[in-house]
């Protein structure tokens, strides 16, 4: 099987860049999520010493262990800066889920074309930006953007979901919640600036735990590349 996408979406580790200690800001709801999780939690934050039982570290850098995912939570030009650092600390994926770059104009256009400068030649990768994430439930990662009592998941089961808008992910998770239907995975790909629609076909194509793969594109990265991992 190709494995390598595992990191992402099987991680060891995850880092929230940006947590708070504020329940009603979106980044301490992914770490409420996340804490969950069978993996090990880093909230990285400067003014918070700990996070709902997790030491914060001041930085990216100062985490003192290997990090297969990052959760970039801060706005547009703040998160170029820190996916800088998660590139320069080795961090395997880092997701962003800031608006404001290629869907917003030229200057996001700009800001995204700087961002994924970043990553280029880099061994790190990047989903997104614009994005809500992952959401596994076999391995309790979730990094979507909505509390799971306002939004129900789905149990763990055989289809996964690919889909460029959070919304329309949100919705298929709910009615699959409803409906009982269990998923093997939803990524949300935002932006795609990286990892985007054809590579996460191929991956799922040979998960002995994907039976079905549903998608929600509003463009084609490589057509031919698509149709060739859809046959």
């Amino acid at each position: 099987m190709n494995s390598g996408l595992d990191a992402l979406l099987r991680p060891r580790s995850v880092a929230v860049v940006g947590a708070s200690a504020n329940p009603a800001k979106i980044s301490n709801v992914v770490l409420r999520n996340l804490s969950k999780g069978t993996f090990d939690v880093y909230p990285v934050n400067p003014k918070e010493g700990e996070i709902l039982g997790h030491r914060c570290y001041p930085s990216v850098s100062s985490i003192p262990y290997e990090i297969d995912l990052a959760m970039v939570a801060l706005p547009a030009e703040s998160a170029v800066k820190a996916a800088e650092e998660c590139v320069a600390k080795g961090v395997k994926f880092v997701i962003v889920t800031s608006s404001g770059f290629g869907e917003s104009g030229s200057a996001g256009k700009a800001l995204q074309e700087r961002l994924e400068s970043v990553f280029r030649g880099s061994g790190s990768r990047l989903l997104g930006p614009n994005t809500m994430g992952v959401f596994v439930p076999g391995h309790h990662l979730d990094t979507l953007l909505i509390p799971s009592d306002r939004s129900p998941r789905p149990p763990s089961g055989s289809v996964a979901m690919v889909s460029q808008s959070g919304a329309v992910a949100t919705a298929f998770l709910e009615k699959a919640a409803g409906f009982g239907m269990g998923v093997s995975a939803c990524v949300c790909i935002g932006n795609k600036a990286d990892i985007e629609e054809c590579e996460l076909l191929e991956y799922f194509s040979e998960d002995p735990g994907t039976a079905c793969v549903c998608l929600y594109l509003e463009s084609f990265s490589d057509g031919r590349r698509f149709v060739d991992a859809a046959a």
